[in-house]
């Protein structure tokens, strides 16, 4: 069982940015198709907005061009699922998007104008009509590393320093519906890891979310490939010999009879509760509340957090379960459900103000071994017509 538990803090490992850039875009630019009649400044625009992060790489997000505007829209077909009910992994998603659009504009001389769709017209998956007027280039260094930015499984993390630290800090937005707040180390860094190991084991304990969990992960790819959808499981870098007992987990049979050995609590101990208590920092993204437009707000804001720490040259790991388990409207089992309404106490008791959705854990690695990384689809596979 603990042979078991090891393989889920294995993850991607961080490179150079020079050879994770030019892997990243094969993903986003290579194949037959042809992006057509848009203009390079588009097509910039546009391949930030995909190397967004999304839960379990879902890429819940659709682009439509309207004269000088550009709609984003939420995909039906990747939105909505278990987990993602009230879209709050979506918009976390969506906002993380409309960041790098607005961050890529900024480096090409523009300044967005952003128009949230749910607080104009009510329809659910319309989420923003962004247009451009002229500025002075900011957010270059942003910019450059949004190709880069990726997420790292790894543990251990070696100590960050004081000034990155402080650079990190004072990521912000201007509206300040959403927040990021470092957990100091000691009870409170101990007491929030016990909070997302109970996050985490509700994914190995109900049937739901471990299906859904198992869904996202494209066996049918092997361990050598990456893929354009879901996680290549190359890319959790799970040792060669726990390969084939992590395969065996996608079965539901099987992870409950191990659940009765006390396997999701193990499972969630190694892949969470070790790595996020040993990690240099822990920061918690809180949302001054569940409203759509403080959760679009929230994933702007965890974007451009990530996308600091990469250009530090330090590695982060994201753990949305905890939002989607504690606040998430999952059609869970009965028998969870006074487990899941106690996280949802325990989370809203660590947050500072708003509401808790991702924790972040953040550490120097080491850069030496290139990782396999998860690509996207291409851009013209995204765009919809006008």
């Amino acid at each position: 069982m603990l042979m078991m538990a090891a393989c889920l803090a294995k993850g991607a490992e961080s490179m150079s940015p020079k050879r994770l850039c030019g892997h990243w875009f094969k993903g986003v630019s290579g194949g037959k198709r042809s992006m057509g009649s848009l203009t390079p400044t588009r097509e910039k625009i546009l391949a930030a907005a995909v190397a967004a992060p999304s839960a379990d790489n879902s890429q819940p997000w659709q682009l439509r061009w309207r004269g000088g505007a550009l709609e984003l829209w939420i995909d039906e077909e990747r939105s909505g699922h278990d987990s993602d009910s009230s879209y709050l992994l979506s918009d976390l998603a969506l906002g993380a998007c409309i960041e790098n659009i607005c961050i890529q504009a900024s480096a090409l001389g523009y300044v967005s104008h952003v128009a949230l769709m749910p607080e104009l017209d009510h329809e659910p998956r319309k989420v923003a009509i962004i247009t451009w007027s002229a500025a002075p280039k900011l957010d270059v260094d942003l910019a450059a590393v949004i190709p880069c930015r990726h997420t790292d499984r790894r543990f251990p993390w070696g100590p960050v320093a004081e000034s990155s630290v402080v650079r990190l800090q004072s990521v912000g937005i201007d509206d300040g519906t959403a927040r990021i707040q470092l957990i100091p180390a000691g009870e409170a860094r101990a007491r929030a890891s016990r909070i997302l190991m109970r996050a985490e084991g509700l994914r190995f304990s109900s049937r739901t979310l471990h299906a859904e969990l198992f869904r996202a992960i494209r066996f049918d790819v092997g361990w050598h490939q990456t893929c354009a959808e879901g996680l290549a499981p190359g890319t959790l870098f799970i040792e060669r010999l726990l390969r084939l007992p992590f395969t065996a987990l996608q079965y539901w049979p099987i992870m409950r009879s191990l659940n009765v050995l006390g396997a999701a609590s193990m499972l969630a101990w190694r892949g969470a509760y070790l790595p996020v208590s040993k990690s240099p920092l822990l920061f918690l993204l809180t949302a001054e509340s569940l409203q759509r437009s403080h959760v679009l707000a929230s994933g702007r804001l965890l974007e451009r957090f990530w996308l600091r720490a990469t250009a530090l040259g330090l590695a982060v790991q994201p753990f949305a379960a905890l939002g989607a388990a504690a606040y998430g409207t999952v059609p869970i089992e009965s028998r969870l459900e006074r487990r899941r309404q106690s996280l949802k106490a325990s989370v809203e008791s660590i947050s500072k103000s708003g509401v808790g959705l991702v924790f972040l854990r953040v550490g120097q690695a080491d850069a030496s071994r290139p990782p396999m990384r998860n690509a996207r689809r291409e851009v013209v596979d995204l765009l919809m017509e006008a």
